[in-house]
């Protein structure tokens, strides 16, 4: 194995295969027989963007702890280990979990994890290689399947949901994100909204797929939303998925707004609480409002009106 091979996430049978400090910071977490998996992600030397005055200086680097995650049924245990030996853990309990944030670009990935603590929003963020995505993407499929569904499955009379229409990159992205069996009730691309006033128009927000099902609401996004000004291009080689379970939504409204529609959603646990915002056509705000109005009602009756 070559030195960048040794840098790739693998995957680690048992507890009692890792190094024992590690080992027993996972136990002290959660039982050994309740773990569905782990993954070790060795430490690992990344770029990092600098700039000063408006200017870009040479790149400088970054190396990330050794890292283990542990997958089990009721949190996610995650051990740090720096150059000194010394061991940081964070539990992520499951059942406050408020977003699983996935990050992909060529060769790098991060995970990050967003729960509601005692007190406010915890996150914890873990950069991998890429190679490493099938695992990632295994352990956060078991995550997944833990939330529990809170609307209906689509009724035997009704089509499935058609991917067709979607860009193949957003198609592709958003198929491979749903766990077995997971039902999609709604679907709508929405292309990259500029804003109509400002100077330039700067944009509110990247080309996004959003998708509802029964358990999860669903974003696969561009990470740029702009062209490049020199060349025009506007490939973008990145990915961006997010997961926010339905079980933890304390509200969700679609409202006019002055240059788009939004998607306004608040999720947490009591006064913990994490919101986000997506700009949409009406078109797609109608799509998604209509199976949220339509199966619970988590979306009041003044969410949309007229286009």
């Amino acid at each position: 194995m070559n030195r960048r091979q040794r840098q790739f996430p693998t995957e680690v049978r048992s507890v009692g295969d890792l190094p024992e400090p590690v080992g027993e910071a996972i136990r002290r977490g959660q039982p050994e027989h309740s773990i569905w998996s782990i993954v070790r992600i060795p430490p690992h030397e990344y770029p990092v963007r600098r700039t000063a005055w408006g200017l870009e200086l040479p790149f400088g680097w970054r190396t990330t702890p050794d890292r283990t995650l542990a997958f089990g049924e009721q949190e996610i245990t995650a051990v740090e280990v720096d150059q000194h030996g010394i061991l940081t853990v964070t539990p992520i309990p499951l059942d406050r979990l408020v977003e699983i944030h996935v990050v992909e670009v060529l060769l790098y990935a991060f995970i990050e994890f967003i729960w509601a603590g005692s007190a406010r929003i915890e996150t914890k963020q873990i950069e991998y290689n890429s190679v490493g995505t099938r695992l990632i993407q295994r352990a956060v499929d078991q995550v997944r399947d833990a939330f529990p569904p809170c609307l209906p499955p689509r009724a035997h009379s009704q089509p499935e949901i058609s991917l067709a229409e979607l860009p193949l990159k957003f198609r592709n992205h958003l198929r491979s994100s749903l766990i077995p069996a997971e039902q999609l009730l709604a679907v709508t691309y929405q292309p990259a909204i500029r804003r109509q006033t400002g100077r330039l128009h700067p944009f509110l927000s990247p080309n996004r797929a959003l998708a509802i099902t029964e358990r999860c609401l669903i974003s696969v996004e561009d990470q740029r939303h702009r062209k490049r000004w020199l060349d025009g291009v506007d490939t973008d080689y990145s990915v961006v998925r997010r997961f926010y379970p339905l079980s933890r939504v304390e509200q969700l409204t679609v409202d006019p707004a002055p240059e788009a529609y939004r998607l306004d959603l608040r999720l947490g646990i009591g006064d913990v609480a994490h919101e986000t915002a997506f700009p949409l056509a009406p078109a797609g705000a109608q799509a998604l409002r209509g199976v949220l109005h339509d199966q619970g009602s988590m979306v009041p009756e003044r969410g949309l009106g007229r286009a």
